[in-house]
């Protein structure tokens, strides 16, 4: 079962699939308190812009924006505050003074290969040898499965730590600690009703427990174990200069899995991901800098939105095609040959996830004109001979095509394998427990899920969900919704002050990349067509005496009616610098037109 909890989906450069059909857009904005911003800005020295945009994030304080805008590694929270962490510790350095075999067991995504590389490096620090387990995507599924935690048992494991998963692992969990191994579970995801009975519990949404943010990443999780250990090691809360060294490095695999996993980037994820980029950008391990090579991306500065739609798709590629055990050997491998053969690899089956999506996109797409499921209030297909790896992008390009929720299932031998993807406002988690007598396992969250079912139950179910959906959701809120930041006058957009949104970065959940609505404004000259297949469109608009440049990618059909010289709009847009032969100026990349 994929129990996806990313929301991977959006390809990078080069997709040939069809183009979401033209939507309305609602436009909402975000409320902020003006004389608080510009208080603010006054206090700090920033633009009226920065200052607003920190405003509509309730970051309104002195203290609070330093804290935003300039992150410092003191403000992450001491590790020993999680649960069982002094538990586990102690357990884990029990094993490695008694020369125990231990076995990390992650989870196959992005989250769960880093967090399993932190541990695996702190390890190699010790100089002491651990194993490492990935269940297979497709055969095996997410988190721990009873025949493989029986056969590390038969293998001599004596201590078993999670990463990215176990919270909800009862019956491995239990068969494994009444076998005589301990398990320490290492995870972030929802907590059950009733808990596994490991030896320790690591898990920052355990209820009641004294840590005070709920919302780091698998990965996240992972690296505050290595922080805790580092220091039972050091034989001080001062760790070693070396341990130190590989704590600063390790946060370039935390920032993968944070970004990757699409939790909050705030508080400690920020400071996380923040630190971990810049990490990843001066000092990247032997096997990411031959991704990197390989992506192309090597010179130029990797940002947050990297990490999502380059990066973390190539990463998932080999597990999503193949195993994630050879994303893992790339992330901590030393040899540069070695590096270089397994990037070039991963590139490859890249490549092929590509292609299989866009047929099986294509093939969805024909199955929902043929049964006439475009105003369906959730669109639900199966077919037999579907990878059941990229089924989760299948259905995230399903949702921004039709912008209402899908379910994608591949059927073999009778047995139905689905991921979920849904609109804001509609936990598909808590559909598919509407079903969940329909199905054999279903879990996720809010927004992303996966099932399993018996294929004779998928009309029951597809009915049924249906059904649901149309009970909870009307035609609005089909219409994709735009928020937006603030409504900006051209004159404000000087590259300075769009210089200064940097310090905003890294863009992600619960801090979007600036949004930006600016009205009363006229098309001036003809509009460009751009582009190898010409989906881009180039204009400029005039508000006043001030004229800027609008890109409108992968529009160009959409707008093509609307964007025309003469014409009057408004525009939401996300502003962007663009420098050529030393000339700084200020692009508008087009989010939505509106005709005034």
């Amino acid at each position: 079962m994929e129990l996806s909890h990313n929301m991977e989906g959006i390809d990078d450069h080069g997709s040939r699939l069809p183009r979401p059909i033209a939507m309305v857009k609602r436009w909402t904005f975000r409320r902020g308190d003006p004389a608080a911003a510009h208080h603010l800005a006054g206090e700090l020295g920033l633009s009226s812009l920065l200052a607003q945009l920190l405003g509509v994030r309730n970051v309104t304080q002195r203290e609070e924006a330093e804290a935003f805008l300039w992150p410092k590694l003191m403000g992450l929270h001491d590790p020993g505050l999680l649960p069982d962490m002094a538990k586990a510790v102690r357990r884990i350095r029990q094993a490695v003074e008694s020369r125990q075999k231990i076995t990390l067991y992650g989870d196959y995504d992005v989250d769960g290969t880093t967090g399993v590389a932190v541990l695996l490096k702190f390890f190699e620090q010790l100089r002491y040898p651990v194993e490492a387990y990935i269940p297979h995507r497709v055969e095996e599924g997410y988190g721990l499965n009873l025949d493989a935690v029986k056969d590390l048992h038969a293998r001599g494991t004596q201590l078993v730590v999670t990463v990215d998963c176990g919270t909800t692992a009862r019956e491995a969990v239990g068969y494994l600690q009444q076998a005589g191994v301990d398990v320490i579970v290492t995870d972030h995801h929802g907590v059950p009703e009733e808990l596994p009975q490991a030896f320790a519990l690591i898990n920052p949404k355990i209820p009641g427990c004294n840590y005070p943010f709920p919302d780091l990443a698998g990965s996240g999780v992972a690296f505050k174990l290595a922080w805790a250990m580092a220091e039972s090691f050091s034989r001080s809360k001062k760790v070693s200069p070396e341990f130190r060294r590989f704590l600063l490095n390790s946060l370039s695999y935390v920032a993968l899995g944070t970004v990757a996993d699409v939790v909050p980037l705030i508080s400690e994820n920020r400071i996380l991901t923040r630190f971990g980029l810049t990490a990843l950008r001066e000092s990247p391990t032997t096997g990411l800098a031959a991704l990197l090579d390989e992506a192309g991306m090597r010179d130029r500065r990797v940002a947050s939105s990297d990490v999502a739609f380059r990066i973390a798709p190539r990463l998932n590629a080999a597990g999503r095609m193949g195993h994630a055990s050879r994303t893992l050997e790339l992330l901590t491998t030393a040899d540069p040959d070695r590096a270089r053969e397994i990037a070039q690899a991963i590139e490859k089956q890249n490549s092929e996830r590509k292609k299989k999506v866009e047929i099986m996109t294509r093939e969805a797409m024909e199955a929902i004109r043929e049964e006439g499921l475009e105003r369906q209030p959730v669109i639900v297909l199966a077919r037999e001979n579907w990878h059941a790896g990229v089924l989760g992008i299948v259905a995230q390009k399903l949702l921004e095509t039709y912008g209402r929720p899908a379910v994608v299932i591949a059927l073999d031998n009778g047995q139905g394998k689905g991921s979920a993807r849904s609109i804001p406002g509609y936990d598909i988690t808590d559909a598919l427990g509407s079903c969940r007598d329909l199905l054999t396992n279903s879990g996720g969250h809010a927004r992303a899920g996966g099932l399993q079912i018996q294929r004779e139950q998928f009309s029951a179910f597809r009915e049924r969900l249906v059904a649901h959906a149309a009970s909870r959701l009307g035609e609005q809120d089909f219409l994709p919704k735009i928020e937006i930041d603030a409504e900006v006058l051209l004159t404000q957009l000087s590259p300075e002050a769009v210089s200064q949104l940097e310090l905003l970065e890294p863009f992600g959940e619960k801090n979007p990349e600036p949004l930006l609505a600016a009205a009363d404004l006229t098309i001036v000259g003809q509009p460009r067509v751009l582009g190898e297949r010409q989906d881009h469109l180039s204009f400029f608009v005039r508000q006043g005496e001030t004229s800027l440049r609008a890109m409108a990618f992968s529009q160009a059909v959409q707008l093509r009616d609307t964007v025309r010289s003469g014409v009057r709009c408004s525009l939401a847009f996300t502003p962007r610098l663009n420098t050529y032969r030393g000339e700084t100026t200020v692009d508008l990349i087009v989010r939505d037109v509106r005709q005034s």
